[in-house]
């Protein structure tokens, strides 16, 4: 019969040949990832409208940096919202600033809240590429969006039924026009969910009043200009900021609940660099952090 202190010690050294196996192995398995702000991956959700250039910006980024990833998801500006403020969510790109409710939530949750403008750009007023009418005022999209008016002959444009197409309330452009509006209490108008199915309708439809909130030319739609008395004003990336002033503008925004050193902090170094704006000049915003010479007059 072995001796008790003979067992024992022969269990002590199965229990040290067991923590050096254990040590061994994890020390020739795989190397955990480092993460800097070059190397690593990260997440982002972005407002529909804003997700093709977030896109755009992060395949540039990543041609730059080999060893980073940059994904994207499209989310409702207002839920991307909330899940940064009570959420998983870290970084959010949406197509424009907080409002000043979700600022004061923030506040009162003591949430920092760290945001950047990227870009901005014109909200487009598309029309279907028949439709002749050249110009829109006040009075007129403010009829045909609370249902007042429901024929483009009232806007001295063809006889043909005026169908309005908006984003969901709470993305930029809904925003967008509430604020140049104050308050509509109806608006009569198709919602959509993604700006994706909002070009799909609008593009095939010859009624068509579509409130675009990405560069219309990447759309068979044809802007209309703005008319105020007897100016008309294009809209485009230089009278958004310059007089005659067009009134309707985007601004696109990264917002971040923290400040940090791993990729997503490089993505946001990135894109607000000359690299990073000249990617966003080139997708037809115009850029947010550097100086530009705007010659674009239709």
């Amino acid at each position: 019969m072995k001796h008790p202190r003979e067992i024992m010690n022969r269990n002590l050294c199965s229990l040290v040949v067991a923590a050096l196996s254990i040590l061994w192995l994890a020390g020739c398995g795989p190397a955990q990832k480092k993460t800097s702000p070059t190397t690593g991956s990260a997440f982002l959700y972005a407002s529909s409208s804003a997700e093709h250039l977030g896109v755009e910006l992060s395949k540039s980024f990543e041609s730059f940096y080999t060893d980073a990833r940059i994904d994207f998801g499209s989310l409702r500006t207002r839920a991307a919202v909330e899940s940064l403020l009570f959420g998983t969510i870290e970084e959010i790109f949406l197509d424009r600033p907080l409002i000043k409710a979700e600022s004061l939530a923030a506040a009162e949750h003591d949430i920092p809240i760290f945001s950047y403008a990227i870009a901005s750009v014109p909200l487009y007023f598309g029309v279907h590429s028949e439709n002749p009418l050249r110009a829109i005022d006040s009075v007129a999209l403010r009829n045909f969006m609370t249902g007042a008016w429901d024929n483009w002959k009232e806007a001295g444009g063809p006889n043909i039924p005026c169908h309005p197409y908006i984003s969901l309330p709470g993305e930029g452009s809904w925003e967008t026009c509430m604020n140049y509006f104050g308050f509509l209490d109806t608006v009569i108008a198709v919602t959509c969910s993604t700006h994706a199915e909002l070009i799909e309708k609008a593009e095939a439809d010859p009624g068509a009043l579509a409130v675009v909130s990405i560069p219309i030319q990447k759309t068979s739609l044809r802007k209309l200009w703005w008319r105020v008395g007897n100016i008309e004003i294009p809209p485009n990336i230089k009278t958004i900021v310059e007089k005659p002033r067009y009134p309707f503008a985007l601004t696109l925004t990264y917002v971040t609940n923290r400040k940090k050193q791993d990729v997503a902090a490089g993505f946001l170094t990135f894109i607000v660099s000359n690299a990073g704006q000249k990617v966003v000049a080139d997708e037809g915003y115009r850029p947010a952090t550097i100086p530009i010479r705007i010659v674009e007059m239709f």
